[in-house]
């Protein structure tokens, strides 16, 4: 019997390695450059084992066949497609869009990850819906309410930077940024004010840690689901960690139930709760596991993502005076000495905008974009894309080729101010129509709190100012997470 079933389980491995040995000449094939593969786990080795981020990774390859349109690379079995030329890019994400409008699935069926039924992992139809609903959250008016509720917060941030300047010699920028940005999101999303509930605050914070930075089993249990997506829906087995679930399905509840007599407020509560009404047509009809979602990837789409960045400016700024001079310049002339920093006058500061630009040129948010061919697709004689086929992007390496920003490592945003700008290849927040909805969010938040900490500070590398710096390469979509912080001197400004 021991025989038969060992003899069982040598037949089951010779298969498998039959049937990965031909899986793995799938590029081969069609005459399509790429990296070797390795049995079982692909190209992804050095994901798997969280050597590289994603990105890094890619960025080997994309030097490497830099004068290839595109490579095929193995998403461990799972032929995937890596774009190049820059027309090509444009075809997929803008031009032929419509052959391309969704992203890999990042999630099963079960009730857990419901947590990411939201706008980035919606399909075709379906998503095309909701984005139009979600819009109205980031229409002008409610660009001019967002403005007024960081002008009521700013108070409580200068004074946050201000003890840390007097007990300490340096500032640890993204700490600061981090419960900022937390309470104007939690405000505009939700009107509530999360700083007044430090318990709620602080698990709230937890939560889109964990997300942004999750323990390496976390990482592997997500890159394995890629990879058995079967084998995860019919076993029930979710991609995602219960906790997301367990937290945000009572905090929905919580905020939907403090609805239901008020129909005063204007914010992402109010939409969900007015699309869950009776009579709406399906495409627009909310249930109860999708608004989970939105309230849980608005929070973690919208945190993170911006004060990453604002705090990576502010680094910037500390590494090179002149510029941050002449950013104070442009503050200084548009303020005109009072102290209120308005949805107008930030409107004003294009120089600001060229330094948020190049500071997500050089970090940018996603450095691999994703998108999956919904319809066949030819690119030319030689390759057709099957339906369904995942196609990467390289983001981060085309912002960093000097074939398409002179001068990469510089620190340049006049680049972002001149018509030149190769805008077509700048991917900060995504290309085309899937480009990220909270972008305008991302850039108001942003540009007040630069403005107003540029006019009351003048900002420093101090000892444990990192350059260059050391990236996480344990996250799941933010890759340009500093693994010890963003450190910098800041001084009084004397008027």
């Amino acid at each position: 019997m021991l025989g038969l079933i060992t003899s069982l389980i040598c037949l089951v491995f010779v298969a498998a390695y039959i049937f990965l040995k031909r899986r793995y000449t799938y590029w081969k094939m069609l005459g399509v450059a790429g990296p070797e593969p390795t049995m079982v786990v692909g190209n992804m080795k050095h994901i798997i084992s969280l050597k590289f981020s994603e990105p890094d990774m890619m960025n080997g390859w994309y030097k490497e066949y830099k004068n290839e349109p595109y490579i095929g690379y193995y998403n461990f079995w799972k032929p995937t497609l890596f774009v190049i030329d820059p027309e090509l890019i444009k075809a997929i994400t803008e031009t032929d869009f419509n052959h391309f409008t969704d992203h890999p699935n990042f999630t099963t069926e079960t009730e857990t990850d419901a947590i990411l039924d939201s706008l980035f992992d919606m399909k075709g139809a379906r998503w095309k819906a909701k984005r139009q609903i979600f819009s109205k959250l980031f229409s002008p008016k409610k660009q001019r309410e967002l403005s007024n509720i960081l002008e009521e917060h700013h108070d409580s941030l200068l004074v946050e930077v201000e003890e840390q300047r007097k007990s300490k010699d340096e500032v640890e920028l993204m700490g600061i940024m981090e419960r900022h940005i937390l309470k104007i999101l939690t405000s505009f999303m939700y009107s509530i004010d999360s700083s007044q509930n430090r318990e709620r605050h602080s698990k709230l914070s937890e939560l889109s840690e964990i997300f942004a930075r999750p323990p390496g089993s976390s990482v592997r249990r997500f890159l394995f689901f890629i990879v058995f997506p079967s084998l995860y829906q019919k076993l029930r087995i979710s991609a995602f960690p219960s906790i997301f679930w367990n937290y945000f399905s009572n905090f929905t509840n919580e905020l939907l139930h403090s609805r239901n007599d008020k129909g005063d407020r204007d914010d992402l509560v109010a939409l969900i709760a007015k699309m869950q009404k009776e009579g709406l047509l399906e495409s627009e009809r909310i249930e109860y596991n999708e608004a989970v979602g939105h309230v849980f990837s608005f929070l973690i789409a919208g945190h993170h993502t911006t004060m990453t960045t604002l705090s990576h400016v502010i680094y910037q700024l500390s590494l090179h005076p002149q510029i941050q001079e002449k950013l104070r310049t442009e503050v200084d002339s548009v303020l005109k000495g009072k102290d209120t920093v308005t949805y107008d006058s930030i409107r004003q500061m294009n120089y600001l905008d060229g330094v948020i630009n190049e500071t997500l040129r050089l970090y940018p948010l996603l450095g691999i974009l994703k998108r999956t061919c919904t319809q066949t697709y030819k690119i030319n004689d030689k390759l057709t894309i099957p339906k369904g086929m995942d196609i990467s992007i390289p983001a981060y390496s085309i912002h960093t080729d000097p074939e398409y920003f002179p001068e990469p490592d510089k620190f340049l945003p006049e680049r972002f101010t001149e018509e030149k700008t190769p805008s077509a290849l700048f991917m900060s927040f995504g290309k085309g129509p899937r480009l990220c909805i909270g972008k305008r969010f991302a850039y108001i938040s942003m540009k007040t709190v630069i403005a107003k900490i540029i006019s009351e500070y003048i900002i420093l590398p101090g000892t444990k100012t990192r350059n260059p710096l050391v990236f996480d390469t344990r996250t799941f979509f933010i890759t340009v997470h500093p693994i010890d912080g963003l450190h910098v001197r800041i001084q009084k400004r004397m008027k």
